[in-house]
């Protein structure tokens, strides 16, 4: 939008300032000494380049192999590290886990997370409430803490890591609360990577998942492997008797509802007192539902008015019972889950997935690699698609400008040599490609390819218009002429990103700062590649037919041998 708002207001507004403001302006054109003195220094090198090109593509073509070579090597990620001061951790204990054990850990590591310098509060919960969104047990919890602005991020951050590694026999994470949102929306886990096992029996996905995890965790930079605690649990099961219920005219339901009403109680009402709701629950008394036999006396009333035992209409009995089914496009599944620096994503997925390849599955078993890796890949795809369409439209656009495919493709060809010091800045800086980066990468493009019409295409109005011959002498005099313009663009555009640079991968800068660091880096390469291999590319291809690169008119008659 503001390149479409400038392109406006270049074509109206613009001219109409010029025609009254520069209207009884003197014609006498004033130069800027320092161009002047550029100008000179830039023509002399130019002149040796243009003699002598082939250094100048060598050089071109060694950046851009090292280029290719420092690709590989960058790391991957969706998402920035955002450096917020909100923390989130997940504490998850065995299924099974009391409340009076998951509360006593909370407690004991809010004391702790406190006595670090810069912490500024601690809250938690465990487990769920009645009306609670989260289909969580009671061995769940969630801390969140708070730190102080003026302490040092990563240090307190890793302060507050060595905690919550302090208490082994849980699984645990330190998220900021943004990122773990982010990833949970996108990508349905807040963990990097994701490795789901689907298939139809509980016991082979576990079997499975657990030699998954046995295979991965010595993965280099990774950490936090895991399997879904996905568990069997002791469960109270009742069965009933169909033929005994229908003795007593007591109907099936009534009895599974009768025992689960006794045994975990059911909400009967609420009650208003003092602006607060108050439920009131039907439950049974503790000594009646803390054994099988307990249950098994429950009595319940039969439509003759008798009472009848819970324990003379069903089988009761204790069998164990995953704690959770987790299902998804009609298949249960187990996942095995990770977390993963940002810059070494993409190699330990490509790792993840050489050795699951190993991993052999049953018919009607598969393993699916989710989570931000995916999320990444493919929205690395959608922008490759709309790249490849943008370089099409620019390709047509160099074409209608130069009104040559020749110089249209020749350009293009030169538009890698832009981005290689967008890659080679990232690799200085934090080596991760993510969609900041890639953004980045794409102003590159942009900013090359609007350097080099603008260049070609006044060595084209010299020619046209000027009456100048092609050659040695047009092709220095449009380039020196199209330097100011070019320094001053790079400069400008420089200076705009600058400070995002200089400030670094602070808090609140996370997305445009390695898209500044790109920008920057490929600002230097860009104008190189316009200022002095763009020319040199142009007097050996751009020629038209006919012409000479001495300066001379073309010869239009017959030579004899002799002349």
């Amino acid at each position: 939008m503001a390149i479409l708002a400038s392109m406006i207001v270049a074509m109206t507004v613009t001219p109409a300032l010029a025609l009254v403001m520069l209207s009884k302006v003197p014609l006498e054109r004033r130069v800027s000494p320092i161009a002047v003195w550029l100008q000179a220094r830039y023509e002399m090198l130019l002149s040796r380049i243009i003699d002598n090109p082939r250094n100048a593509y060598l050089t071109v073509g060694f950046f851009i192999a090292l280029g290719g070579l420092v690709v590989p090597f960058l790391g991957q990620g969706l998402f920035p590290s955002f450096k917020e001061r909100d923390f989130l951790m997940h504490w998850v204990a065995k299924p099974g886990t009391s409340h009076r054990e998951m509360l006593r850990i909370s407690i004991e590591g809010g004391k702790e997370l406190l006595t670090i310098p810069g912490v500024r509060n601690f809250g938690a919960h465990v487990g769920q409430g009645t009306l609670a969104d989260e289909p969580v047990g009671m061995n769940f919890g969630e801390n969140w803490i708070s730190i102080e602005r003026s302490v040092d991020y990563d240090k307190t951050r890793a302060a507050v890591q060595e905690v919550v590694d302090g208490y082994p026999g849980l699984y645990r994470d330190v998220q900021t609360y943004l990122k773990e949102r982010t990833k949970e929306v996108l990508t349905g886990t807040g963990h990097g990577l994701v490795l789901r096992i689907s298939g139809d029996d509980l016991g082979i996905l576990r079997k499975k998942a657990n030699e998954v995890k046995d295979l991965i965790d010595d993965i280099d930079d990774i950490h936090g492997v895991h399997v879904d605690l996905v568990l069997d649990i002791p469960q109270l099961e009742i069965k009933v008797d169909l033929a005994a219920a229908l003795h007593y005219g007591i109907k099936p339901g009534d009895v599974r509802r009768a025992a689960s009403t006794y045994i975990a109680s059911e909400e009967a009402g609420d009650i208003w007192r003092g602006g607060k709701n108050i439920e009131v629950h039907v439950w049974s008394s503790p000594e009646h539902r803390n054994s099988i036999n307990s249950v098994k006396d429950l009595l319940l009333d039969a439509n003759t008015g008798e009472r009848v035992r819970l324990g003379d209409l069903a089988t009761v009995q204790m069998r164990p019972t995953p704690n959770i089914i987790l299902r998804e496009a009609n298949s249960r599944r187990v996942d095995v889950s990770a977390d993963v620096p940002d810059s070494e994503l993409g190699r330990v997925a490509r790792e993840i997935e050489a050795r699951v390849q190993k991993v052999e599955f049953p018919i009607g078993y598969h393993a699916e690699l989710l989570g931000e890796y995916k999320e990444r890949q493919a929205a690395s795809r959608r922008l490759q698609i709309m790249s490849i369409g943008s370089l099409l439209i620019i390709l047509l656009t160099l074409q209608t400008a130069f009104r040559s495919w020749r110089l249209a493709t020749l350009v293009m060809l030169t538009l890698p040599f832009a981005l290689v010091g967008g890659f080679l800045a990232t690799a200085v800086g934090d080596a991760v490609i993510s969609l900041g980066t890639l953004v980045g990468l794409l102003t590159v493009v942009g900013i090359a390819a609007r350097n080099g019409i603008l260049l070609i295409n006044h060595c084209q109005h010299l020619e046209r218009y000027e009456g100048m011959t092609f050659g040695r002498a047009l092709v220095l005099r449009g380039a020196k002429e199209r330097l100011s313009p070019i320094l001053m663009t790079s400069m400008a555009t420089g200076m705009g990103v600058l400070p995002l640079v200089v400030a670094g991968s602070i808090p609140g800068n996370e997305i445009e700062h390695p898209m500044a660091v790109v920008i920057l880096g490929g600002l230097v390469t860009s104008t190189v590649l316009n200022l002095f291999v763009v020319p040199s590319l142009y007097l050996r291809f751009g020629r038209p037919e006919g012409a000479s690169t001495d300066g001379a008119q073309p010869t239009t008659g017959p030579i004899s041998a002799t002349g």
